[in-house]
């Protein structure tokens, strides 16, 4: 498939302020590109909306809370897969030292369909992202993740958990390299 698309996030205040909001949007347009006859179904856009409230508790810690909203629009007219997406995620950003930060955002995720033929979704959603640089030239990436993605062609939606750690080295300017472990359950 082929996922075009443009996001921006535009912030007010300043990263080290007491309290700052970022604005986030977004619109992509994705398309199937073989095997027509089966995925031009599939094809579709989807519009993100979304607001980020950050309030800092510390020098380099800050306790956010995260909404966004996802428009799901098929391109098939009658398409029963239309659907909005909110995601309403609290937690605590931070830079511990210059070695360690990271991001963790908790909460709820809800899919609502426009077709009463499909099954809405109401769980529990989160990101977390810690990143490790024992050396200015190594660091560790650790995430996990809990969403819903949307079908591919059974089913309503596909709830996914996923974990990923990855180590890059830099050995000179010039070269790098990265080693990346992921696990994916949908």
């Amino acid at each position: 498939y082929q996922d075009v698309g443009i996001d921006g996030t535009y912030g007010f205040g300043r990263k080290n302020a007491k309290f700052h909001v970022d604005l986030e949007a977004g619109h992509h347009s994705k398309e199937y590109q073989n095997n027509r006859p089966g995925t031009a179904a599939l094809d579709h856009e989807y519009t993100d909306l979304g607001v980020t409230f950050y309030y800092r508790v510390a020098p380099k810690t800050s306790a956010l809370l995260e909404v966004k909203n996802t428009r799901f629009d098929y391109d098939l007219a009658g398409s029963t897969l239309d659907s909005d997406e909110l995601r309403v995620l609290g937690g605590v950003t931070w830079q511990a030292t210059n070695k360690t930060s990271g991001t963790i955002k908790l909460g709820y995720l809800e899919k609502d369909f426009d077709s009463a033929a499909r099954n809405d979704y109401d769980g529990s959603g989160w990101e977390v992202s810690v990143n490790w640089a024992p050396r200015t030239y190594s660091r560790f990436d650790f995430s996990t993740s809990g969403e819903t993605d949307e079908s591919t062609g059974i089913g309503d939606y596909i709830e996914t958990h996923s974990a990923d750690v990855a180590w890059t080295h830099d050995w000179s300017y010039r070269f790098s390299t990265t080693v990346d472990l992921g696990v994916s359950n949908k």
